[in-house]
């Protein structure tokens, strides 16, 4: 789904031109927009507002910047506003209004490609002089045409750039996050009249191949709005797909009169429907971001949707400065002699500590990755435990924490700190070293995994380490994501031995846990543990059990009491159906209450109930009631053998709706503890 700039009406621009608002404020991974480099995600605006909460197409003015709001406060402004904070109001918002509503598509390049010329074009009227992607022409142009349009105004139809600020631009130490620029278009509602009344609905249709075409819309009888692609942005069909375009220029035959306060307001945010375009990036790792000696932990401090984690502190390092990590050659005085000219990393906490260094990459949540490589130096020249073994691996593991691939590294060497000699590489005072080991030596060794679904990446020095090793040259290739295909799981008890618990992830069916008030166990038709008794008075236990088993809670029926169980599924899933088999229940009333209920309850992830089901009846205060309100002599109707379905003895539970995330079976008034279940299902939806 695309994403189109939304729209701000004239009432907000022209009686409130000083615009401001407070909103929580949430960005996309950097390239991971929809429709520009950011999505930006705004909520929690204020309700007096004429701002809607949603998400925007957003763009960095930041050059350099990688911090991101997750959630934060943030103030939103209209780059109109004559009272902009002082290091905002210098910037030359006419020239990027221009850009943004004349945007430059070259001939045959991807959405990405399309997306970081536009954003090159921003930095570039911002002053960056070295902008990250380079400068290709459609860039260049876009900049040369603004530059001749430095007057700009947004119109009615037009885009105008609102500005999304948190701390500021001071380039200082506390100036982290990357502040960003969201679309939004200026809606004139029509004005024939001193007092108009009319308002101004817009729905656009998308733009594929034909850029002439033309769509008409008829607000009112008394006006004619002509909708038409605009003349001065040219936008091809990819190869793959067509591509909406983005900005729609509106013509109005009638004119906006300023004294007179219209009566629109935020049209909801248009949508173009049609296949997203995913583009797998090779994404590099830029050290030089950082100073030497400065951490390069954390997420997107190196590159956006990355984390580097170490055992102690991964570090910047340059060639020839501090910290140094190693010497190269041997001998040499200076240190981190063939890194990189961008720079690298080591944890120099644990190389001063002579330790065996321990590297975790993580990426981006709802990110993964098909390819990672790492360049590792200098490694294998010293032998800092004399030992006759040296082994290190790197391990790459999907979402399920299964090993997708492994890379390792091994040789044997005498017992000895500087080995001269090796059973695979030779000489290690030079094959162990930065300068003048070859590739696919230990001193000049790349690292590389390679699949589908990897989200993390460990490197691990194991026997015979080395700890004065760096890296540099970090790259890894995003993946587009699989499609989503609703399914339908079942529990599988026959999984867990009779007796064993079925709680915890995974254990009956992935992505399910199962929390008893107790703990919920296996059971087999005729083997312990018996929940109860079927017919009742048979000598054996859990008859008319699936022959696949099920589960009870077996110390709370042991303890005579009211059960309780709540069923939850994986981070990130919902499901749209549960239903679960329950099996004896009513035929003892433990308590020898009158009235008997439970109820099974779903709930979506901000606890709101999505589906209720309930089972209540009444009976005699005896503790083998035979007879109801409802069911008849519950000593059949509540028994898991002579019980028909729909009889409580025989009751599925079921419950559908949107978003379930949690579900709850409660026993309340009149429970019967000696009770059972099988046939556990759900369905899982597509996000």
């Amino acid at each position: 789904m695309l994403i189109l700039p939304k729209y701000v009406s004239a009432a907000t621009l022209q009686t409130n031109v000083e615009f401001n608002a407070t909103a929580t404020v949430r960005y996309s991974d950097w390239l991971d927009g929809s429709n520009s480099t950011l999505d930006i995600h705004v909520s929690d605006l204020p309700e007096n507002v004429e701002f809607s909460n949603g998400v925007y197409s957003g763009w960095c003015i930041q050059p350099r910047m990688t911090g991101l709001l997750h959630g934060e406060s943030a103030v939103i402004y209209s780059s109109l506003s004559s009272a902009l904070p002082s290091d905002l109001a210098s910037l030359p918002w006419n020239k990027i209004n221009y850009v943004l509503n004349h945007k430059v598509r070259g001939e045959g390049k991807s959405d990405l490609e399309f997306f970081k010329d536009v954003q090159t074009a921003i930095w570039l009227l911002l002053g960056d002089d070295d902008p990250e992607f380079g400068i290709s022409p459609e860039a260049q142009k876009m900049v040369d045409d603004a530059n001749a349009n430095a007057g700009y105004i947004p119109g009615d139809g037009d885009i105008v750039a609102f500005i999304v600020y948190s701390d500021g631009i001071s380039l200082t130490k506390d100036d982290f996050v990357q502040e960003v620029i969201i679309e939004v278009v200026l809606h004139l509602p029509p004005t024939e009249t001193p007092t108009p009344t009319a308002t101004l609905t817009i729905t656009p249709t998308s733009t594929t191949s034909t850029p002439t075409e033309t769509v008409t819309t008829t607000p009112s009888p008394t006006e004619t709005v002509t909708m038409t692609p605009s003349p001065t942005e040219t936008v091809p069909p990819t190869s793959t797909s067509p591509t909406p375009t983005e900005t729609l220029t509106i013509t109005s035959t009638s004119t906006f009169t300023p004294t007179v306060t219209p009566t629109s307001t935020f049209t909801p945010t248009p949508t173009l429907t049609g296949t997203p375009v995913c583009v797998p990036t090779v994404v590099r790792a830029d050290f030089s971001r950082v100073a030497a000696g400065q951490s390069v932990e954390g997420w997107d401090v190196v590159a956006p949707g990355l984390n580097i984690d170490a055992k102690g502190t991964a570090v910047s390092l340059r060639a020839g400065l501090d910290p140094r990590a190693y010497g190269a050659p041997n001998d040499a005085p200076t240190g981190n002699a063939g890194l990189s000219a961008g720079g690298g990393f080591s944890d120099i906490p644990t190389q001063s500590a002579l330790q065996a260094h321990l590297y975790t990459f993580t990426f981006a949540p709802g990110t993964s990755v098909s390819n990672f490589t790492l360049h590792m130096l200098d490694y294998g020249d010293w032998n800092v435990v004399s030992s006759t073994s040296h082994y290190v691996s790197l391990t790459a593991y999907n979402a399920n924490g299964v090993v997708v691939a492994k890379q390792e590294l091994s040789f044997t060497t005498p017992a000895v700190g500087l080995p001269r000699s090796s059973d695979k590489y030779g000489d290690l005072w030079f094959t162990g070293d930065a300068v003048t080991a070859l590739p696919g030596q230990p001193g000049n060794w790349t690292w590389n995994v390679s699949g589908s679904g990897i989200v993390r990446v460990v490197l691990e020095f194991g026997a015979g380490h080395d700890p004065n090793v760096a890296f540099d040259t970090l790259t890894f290739t995003t993946e587009c994501p699989q499609a989503c295909v609703s399914t339908t799981a079942r529990a599988d008890f026959s999984r867990v031995a009779a007796g064993q618990s079925v709680e915890g992830w995974d254990v009956v069916a992935p992505g399910l846990n199962i929390d008893a008030k107790g703990t919920a166990v296996s059971l087999r038709a005729g083997l312990d543990p018996r929940a109860y008794g079927a017919p009742n008075d048979a000598p054996t236990g859990n008859a008319g059990l699936s022959a696949g088993g099920g589960f009870s809670d077996i110390p709370t029926q042991s303890a005579l009491q009211a059960h309780l169980y709540t069923f939850t599924f994986a981070p990130g899933t919902s499901v749209s159906n549960f239903t679960l088999h329950m099996l004896d229940y009513g035929d003892w009333n433990v308590v020898s209450s009158t009235s008997h209920y439970v109820s099974l309850t779903a709930y979506n992830a901000n606890g709101v109930v999505v589906a209720k089901q309930e089972l209540s009846f009444t009976t005699p205060a005896v503790g083998l009631p035979r007879s109801s309100d409802k069911y008849g002599d519950l000593w059949f109707t509540g028994d898991a053998v002579t019980a028909l379905p729909g009889q409580p003895g025989n009751w599925t539970w079921n419950v559908s709706g949107s978003g379930i995330v949690r579900v709850v079976l409660e026993f309340g008034a009149g429970h019967d503890p000696n009770v059972a279940f099988d046939t556990l299902t759900f369905t899982t939806e597509c996000p």
